[in-house]
């Protein structure tokens, strides 16, 4: 059976990981040791949406300028380990899987343009990961980057929540404190 193996659908048990039940958590955690003991680093950009600065005016233009800062990092990896390299990135729409995306061609072809050069020795290749099980690996990694990225933003949400009412709680209490001492107010409607 071929398989494509997304953290999504292993996660919520969605399409052929349904029959898997409880087993997919294990495969979850089967996968990241492969990860985890396997030769190579992670390289990967995140982008938070919500700390964008507004010059980012659309999603392509985000996504090419979170590529180039891939190929940026690619190439301060390459050059600090004195090596060369080759990559494979995953070419498929996220809009129709069996269709090539040209945004990340069109991407890299103007990196080199503005840059005059590639970190890497040669064209890339853009494949779809539904063949290459490196890029559904790849594809893994970045759902759980994504996904601790996420969590990270809801704790810093929360704890400026509380630091909030912490706040609202020492106004309030200072304010009455003041209020105990005031002989007396006047107030101009």
């Amino acid at each position: 059976m071929d398989i494509d193996l997304k953290a999504s659908k292993i996660r919520f048990g969605k399409e052929e990981i349904r029959p898997l039940k409880n087993e997919r958590f294990k495969l979850l955690t089967d996968i990241a040791h492969v990860i985890g003991i396997g030769p190579g680093d992670i390289l990967a950009v995140l982008v938070d949406n919500e700390t964008l600065p507004p010059t980012y005016e659309s999603g392509e233009q985000i996504y090419r300028v979170a590529f180039w800062r891939l190929l940026d990092l690619i190439g301060d990896y390459l050059k600090c380990r004195k090596e060369i390299g080759i990559a494979l990135f995953d070419g498929r729409s996220q809009l129709h899987s069996s269709i090539q995306d040209r945004r990340v061609v069109d991407a890299y072809d103007e990196y080199v343009l503005r840059h005059g050069t590639s970190p890497l020795i040669e064209y890339p290749l853009f494949g779809f990961s539904h063949f290459y099980a490196g890029l559904q690996l790849a594809d893994f990694c970045a759902h759980f980057l994504m996904l601790e990225q996420a969590s990270q933003r809801r704790k810093r949400i929360v704890e400026e929540q509380r630091w909030q009412q912490a706040k609202a709680q020492v106004e309030q209490e200072v304010i009455r404190l003041i209020r105990s001492r005031v002989a007396g107010l006047a107030r101009l409607p």
